[in-house]
């Protein structure tokens, strides 16, 4: 059986990422392919997920999908359905409430904006005000989450805890929260009732 080169931890079979530490496991063809590809453009063999803090911290950060992500910041592709389907709702559901509370400034700004300009709110503008939000989180939905990511990570490893503490914090700010979809729809009607009665 074969062990991850980084924590020395038993893999199975087959298996592409190891289950404790994150580390992506490679097979002889594909690290020849790395090394060649970082011959032609500079990037360095064994940083597979560049732009990460910490691969261990991001692989317990992630919790659901961690394999999704590490392959998409592996392979450089951007886009995710997820978040351009729901929007808001993904923000609140990855803990993401920064970058939730800057989409309602948004909305807030641009239906402010065009009810100065046409007094009401024309249907072609609603859809606008939906769709613009929803191809940048499509299109730059996974980078935002890795800036997420890492902000949190350094955030609590400057309180210099301990590796167990550390963990266990990292843990707690990172996954999934279906309170988090909660907030994105109180949110959203809270200003859906602002807006039509104001």
């Amino acid at each position: 059986m074969n062990t991850c080169t980084r924590c020395t931890k038993e893999l199975l079979t087959g298996a592409n990422y190891c289950p404790i530490c994150g580390e992506a496991i490679q097979s002889d063809e594909e690290a020849a392919t790395v090394e060649t590809e970082a011959a032609v453009s500079g990037f360095v063999p064994g940083s597979l997920h560049k732009g990460i803090v910490d691969r261990e911290s991001a692989f317990i950060f992630i919790q659901k999908h961690q394999h999704y992500y590490f392959d998409r910041w592996r392979q450089g592709e951007s886009w995710n359905w997820a978040a351009f389907f729901f929007i808001s709702l993904w923000l609140g559901y990855r803990k993401m409430y920064r970058y939730l509370l800057m989409l309602i400034g948004f909305w807030i700004v641009y239906d402010a904006l065009i009810m100065m300009m046409f007094s009401y709110m024309p249907i072609w503008s609603s859809i606008l005000a939906f769709l613009v939000p929803a191809a940048y989180l499509g299109a730059k939905g996974n980078d935002l989450y890795k800036s997420h990511l890492n902000r949190e990570i350094v955030r609590i490893n400057r309180h210099n805890l301990n590796r167990e503490v550390r963990l266990k914090c990292i843990e707690k700010a990172g996954g999934t929260a279906k309170i988090g979809i909660f907030y994105a729809l109180l949110l959203a009607i809270s200003y859906l009732i602002f807006f039509n009665y104001s």
